[in-house]
């Protein structure tokens, strides 16, 4: 299988091609990437190219399985729309785009494009997905699901694309969108939000469904955590706590299989999450 990957440098293209590396005879044909690097995959063959324009225009005449985006958030939408124009599937490390208009576009393909999105979405594969969804429809009366995912970064990481919400889409896109989008599969898309703090360092507040709600505080503002803390992550629906201290890199993998195996995990499936957490933006 013949791949492609913009960014192959980058913190999280090290997943991807890991991933990559574990499917059956995989091979990079081509990538883009600020500057020439070694990792996994890459043989003597694969084509290094540092200009955007060239290495599109040359998957266009040489078309790959799939191209995968790991480039800046701000980055994906014109690369996916590029390569799908080109009849080239994507596999897009979240989020798929970051502005209500880029979401639209996108959705207004037509189905032929529009299905050779995918994105990955990794913790819809982690064990306790099916759990949440079990507490969810034996309990019959409304759901108070409560999700705090604090978290330190560095001052190199505070001054970087990821904090600008023009750039990353938001700390929402970065440490959010994995657990709105369990709650929406398992709870239906949500009635109303109230936001208390959204900013480039932390979001706070509450979604609303037919069913509960869901209280949400996500930070990687150092003074939310003492000295002797690095991250705090804890999720709970009512009194049962949720356990994600298990996160594997084999979900990267899985998820390369239900996409490339079972065409799961396409733009139709993550539209709602995305649209929810760009309205966010657009209207607070």
């Amino acid at each position: 299988m013949k791949f492609s990957i913009i960014g192959p440098s980058g913190y999280i293209a090290k997943r991807h091609l890991a991933a990559i590396e574990r499917l059956e005879s995989p091979s990079i044909y081509s990538y883009l990437d600020l500057q020439d690097s070694d990792f996994p995959v890459k043989t003597k063959k694969s084509k290094f190219f540092s200009d955007q324009e060239e290495f599109l225009q040359d998957l266009e005449i040489n078309p790959v399985n799939f191209l995968v985006i790991c480039s800046p958030n701000h980055l994906h939408f014109n690369q996916i729309l590029r390569s799908v124009e080109a009849g080239i599937p994507v596999i897009c490390e979240k989020p798929i785009c970051i502005t209500c208009e880029d979401l639209e576009v996108l959705n207004s393909l037509p189905d032929d494009k529009r299905d050779l999105i995918h994105s990955i979405m990794q913790l819809r594969l982690h064990p306790v997905a099916s759990q949440i969804k079990d507490l969810i429809s034996s309990n019959q009366a409304s759901i108070n699901a409560n999700i705090q995912f604090l978290t330190r970064r560095d001052d190199a990481y505070k001054k970087s694309w990821k904090v600008k919400q023009k750039f990353s889409g938001g700390i929402l896109f970065n440490l959010g969108v994995h657990y709105f989008d369990l709650l929406f599969n398992a709870m239906g898309l949500p009635l109303d939000s109230k936001v208390e703090t959204l900013n480039d360092f932390t979001a706070k507040g509450v979604t609303r469904f037919s069913r509960g709600q869901l209280n949400w505080f996500f930070s990687i503002d150092d003074q939310h955590l003492t000295s002797s803390q690095d991250t705090i992550r804890e999720f709970s629906i009512d009194n049962t706590t949720i356990d994600f201290s298990s996160v594997s890199d084999d979900l990267h993998y899985l998820n390369y299989l239900e996409i490339i195996n079972n065409n799961q995990f396409k733009f139709k499936e993550m539209y709602n999450v995305h649209q929810y957490i760009a309205n966010l933006y657009k209207y607070v």
